[in-house]
């Protein structure tokens, strides 16, 4: 199983766009073990939980430094690019309704980095922290 990945993550640095033809996007409510964890724009702040960059990654939900938003879908569109439905927690001093928005994020090669490429184009770039700091 563990050769499979590596063979598509391999085809995917050859495809344009980073697609393969005829892939069939897997959807989902859980986050792929490849991608939990914490990831934090400043790789030197990893642990600290007020950490502007900081992002928790866990099976059913994100955790980012002021808010929280449940996994409501994810879509696998490869095996390193991830869409996700977002429901984010209302919040600060007047309450609001949850904010339901669209997020997609893009793995490295080395699965080391994740970048949100949520606008289309290369946006913010966090790095995954040592295990054991979540």
């Amino acid at each position: 199983m563990a050769l499979l990945g590596a063979t598509l993550i391999g085809l995917l640095s050859c495809m344009p766009g980073g697609q393969i033809p005829g892939l069939t996007p897997r959807v989902s409510a859980s986050m792929p073990a490849v991608v939990l964890g914490e990831w934090n724009s400043v790789p030197g702040k990893c642990g600290i939980p007020f950490s502007e960059g900081r992002l928790v990654v866990q099976p059913h939900q994100l955790i980012f430094y002021a808010n929280k938003a449940e996994i409501l879908e994810l879509v696998e569109e490869t095996p390193r690019r991830l869409r996700l439905s977002l429901r984010f927690e209302a919040g600060g001093e007047e309450p609001s309704p949850p904010a339901t928005r669209q997020h997609r994020y893009q793995l490295s090669r080395d699965l080391q980095q994740l970048q949100d490429i949520s606008e289309g184009e290369p946006g913010l770039i966090r790095w995954r922290c040592p295990s054991g700091r979540r």
